[in-house]
């Protein structure tokens, strides 16, 4: 690899928003080993919100296929930590977690599958409420768990998350399948 290719890489690499990812990714893996507790409620949470930042610091400073690439896999190994510590601290019900980990598998399948063709995947604006909501609703049960002494009205948020994080979820999901199956079919 010349000079000039070195630099290149490196310049996609050592970006701010792939830092702030990185941070924001270990963040939120740290925070989920201590989900139960309000110190990992509080490192999940914050490493989540890194999440939110990397994108509008990436389109300030130097946006790259790289770092959209570390971008969506850490979106999607953050919220397989946070599903499966949610799961072993028996924090939110078992249905709703089991619906988070479909549609976010079934984005990752038909992402994957769709560049295999030729179709890249984009985020959708629904897309994205949609993982907020699933996020909202996680750390919102998460919440309701750690402070159950002082409020159940938290848990009833986070339903109402959860309800509107599914609804959402299945629109999105269903407009990705209907775009998958168009842009896929128009390749092959």
């Amino acid at each position: 690899m010349g000079g000039a290719q070195k630099s290149s890489v490196l310049s996609d690499v050592l970006t701010p928003a792939n830092a702030i990812t990185i941070v924001g990714f270990a963040l939120t893996v740290i925070g989920a080993f201590k989900l139960n507790t309000f110190s990992g409620l509080v490192l999940a949470a914050s490493g989540r919100v890194l999440d939110i930042v990397d994108g509008a610091v990436a389109r300030r400073t130097h946006a790259s296929h790289l770092g959209a690439l570390l971008d969506a896999g850490a979106d999607k190994i953050s919220m397989l930590a946070m599903l499966i510590a949610m799961y072993y601290f028996q924090l939110a019900p078992v249905l709703f977690l089991s619906f988070v980990f479909v549609y976010h598998a079934a984005i990752v399948y038909m992402s994957l599958n769709g560049e295999k063709h030729g179709v890249e995947a984009k985020p959708t604006v629904l897309g994205k409420y949609t993982m907020f909501l699933h996020i909202a609703a996680l750390l919102s049960f998460a919440l309701s768990d750690v402070i159950t002494r002082y409020s159940v009205a938290v848990y009833d948020v986070a339903a109402v998350f959860a309800m509107a994080g599914v609804v959402a979820g299945v629109i999105s999901l269903y407009r990705y399948v209907e775009l998958y199956i168009t842009n896929v079919r128009s390749k092959v």
